[in-house]
Order: structure tokens, then sequence, then C-alpha cells
């Protein structure tokens, strides 16, 4: 799309005090509306959005772009109950880039053959994004409150806050059901609250890789299969959940042979076969190491702070990398604050979204 009046730029800018009619994209003369700018951004353009709430849904229309707001906190975009806030279903690639926004207010989107709304904040449809640095809070769909992920390949999430989100057929926070789906850093908190706690809190349905997460105080199962055979690891995580209202992580992978990874992690409850269907049709493997059940212990959980308290069993519990089938998982080198992980440097990293900075090097037997 052209801007009357607008030179050829490769930075648009976006804010409240804008406008679509006047505005050419400048930092002193704005657009109004985020999606505007898209329309009019061309390959590898940035657009840049000011602090302040955008009331609408966009599409990034299958465009190699960045979309960065100017702090998660304070750039707010509101889907109004009207689709999913933010859609990607033309073939974006990792290439395409959103960051820094608060997602929220999301239903859904229904796709063709489909009877659901699915994704409420974020609906990933045939495309790989990266997706960085957002709160995704209050939206609901059928499927996959915070977001879904559904085709395509490599999609990339991390440094997430995902809270009080619902997904009334499953996936309060989350639907992985695309390849390969990487999440890293994230912490998933008070989701599914006034859905059904059968379909999970994170609904694993393909091949996916999660990396120092933390799953607490959310409705029902953390982890739940449903009728597919995944490929799936996580490390360096916590699952936990409240005794009103939290159960146990179900897997019921079927369909197709199913591959689940546990390394490093803490687990209420532990991980064994007890947590699966085990169909007879298909070959289960179950690969679990270093999987501990103490209390994390959080900071102040009363108060909305799940870093790790000085004295967390989680502190240095996790490992730098672990190899699986001649692949090497790494574990990132920063938090979900942006703080160095691990901390101090040399040391073995924490367990979770937050690195505490008391860590302490691993133990190699008597010198």
């Amino acid at each position: 799309d052209v801007i009357c009046g607008a030179a050829a730029r490769t930075n648009w800018h976006v804010a409240s005090t804008g406008s679509d009619i006047t505005g050419s994209g400048t930092l002193a003369s704005p657009l109004s509306s985020i999606q505007t700018a898209i329309n009019a951004a061309t390959v590898g353009d940035t657009v840049s959005v000011a602090a302040g709430t955008y009331v609408e849904n966009i599409n990034f229309n299958g465009k190699i772009i960045s979309v960065i707001g100017a702090d998660k906190e304070t750039t707010i975009i509101d889907g109004n109950q009207n689709g999913s806030v933010v859609l990607f279903e033309n073939n974006e690639t990792n290439a395409t880039l959103l960051k820094q926004f608060t997602i929220r207010n999301g239903s859904g989107t229904q796709i063709s053959g489909s009877g659901s709304k699915l994704g409420g904040g974020l609906f990933i449809y045939n495309a790989a994004p990266t997706i960085s640095d957002l709160i995704i809070e209050n939206n609901q769909a059928d499927k996959g409150g915070g977001f879904m992920t559904f085709n395509g390949d490599s999609p990339i999430f991390k440094n997430l806050l995902i809270q009080n989100n619902d997904g009334y057929g499953g996936g309060s926070a989350i639907v992985i059901k695309s390849n390969n789906t990487q999440v890293e850093n994230a912490l998933i908190i008070n989701n599914g609250w006034n859905s059904s706690s059968g379909g999970g809190v994170i609904n694993i349905q393909t091949s996916g890789v999660v990396k120092n997460i933390t799953l607490a105080n959310n409705n029902g199962r953390p982890l739940y299969t449903p009728y597919h055979g995944p490929t799936f690891l996580m490390m360096n995580s916590i699952i936990d959940y409240p005794e009103n209202g939290g159960e146990p992580s179900y897997l019921e992978a079927q369909w197709s042979d199913a591959h689940y990874t546990f390394i490093n992690c803490q687990i209420k409850g532990g991980m064994t076969l007890a947590n699966f269907y085990d169909d007879p049709d298909y070959e289960l493997t179950l690969v679990t190491e270093n999987i501990y059940t103490f209390d994390p212990v959080f900071a102040d959980t009363a108060n909305g702070d799940y870093t790790l308290a000085d004295t967390s069993p989680c502190i240095s519990a996790g490992a730098s990398s672990v190899t699986v089938g001649g692949t090497t998982y790494t574990a990132p080198t920063t938090d979900l604050a942006g703080n160095a992980r691990p901390s101090p440097a040399s040391t073995m990293p924490d367990m979770g979204a937050y690195e505490n900075s008391n860590g302490v090097a691993s133990y190699s037997g008597d010198n």
C-alpha cells in the first residue's frame, strides 16, 4: 500500500497520537494504526510503535518485517474480542519479528473446515515467525487461549509472560501444532481458571522444544496430548500446580509413535509412564534424566513473584546443554528478565524462566 505524501523508508512510525490520514509514517508525523504501517512496509522494514493502546487486530500478510513496540508493559494491542489479536497466515519466516508488546483481549480465528476459534492472542497458521518479549494476557479461544501454532515449521517464541488466558477446548495458554515449535524463557501462570481443565495448559500435538519455562498456578493439567504422537523435549523447566484445581500432566499419545524427553526439570508429582496412555499399536518412548519433585520455592507467589528464592533447590539445577538423538540443545544465555544465564558466569544454569544470581558450579568429584 502507498501512504500519500510518504517517501520510501525502511522505518515506519506509529503512535496513538498519529494519523492514518495525514501522517506519513515518520517519527514527526506517525501513523495511528499498526496495520496501516504493516500494509505500507516492504521486505526488511521495521514498524516502530510508540507506547499506547491500539485497539485493532493485525495481520502480517506474509511480510518479512519487524514490528517492535516501545515497551512490552506500555505498548498494548487490544483485540477487542474481535478475533485473534495477531495473525500470521501467509508463510512468514523466522525473519518476521513481533517484539515488545502486551497482547490482550483476543478471541481467536476460525479457519475453513473448523468450527472452533483458534489462537486467542496469536494464531500462527502456515507460518513460522519469531515472537519475543511479549505479555500475552486476558485472551480466550476454543483452542490456544494465549497462542496456537498450526502447520508451518520451527516458529520461535522467547521471553514471554503468558497469564490469565482461557482455552475452552484445550490449551488455555498454548497449543503446539506446528513442527519443531520452540519456546524458551516463558512464565506461564494463572491460565484456565474460566475454562475447561481437561485440554491442558500446554496442549502438545506435534514436535516441540521447550527450555527454561515456569508453569505454575494454572487450572487443570500442565501438559496434555490429545490423540497425536509428538516428539517433545523439555529441559531446565519447572512444572508446578495448585492442590486445588491443578492436576498431573497426562499425555494421551495415539495414532503414531511418540517420543517425550524431560531433562533437568522440577515436575510436581514426577514424570513416569503413569502420566501417559500407552497405545498398544504404536511405540511410546519416555526419557527422563534428573527429574525432581521438590518445592521450587518461589520468591513471593502471593504477590505474583515467580523468581527463585535464594533458598530454592532449582538454583544451578539445570543443564548448560543436553544432547538427544545426536542433536544438542543449549540453555538460553539470558533469562526472562534479560539477566545473564548462568549467574555468575561459569556456574550451572537454574531451572525455570528466571535466573537467580547465586548460582554454583557443577560438582566434579574429589580433587
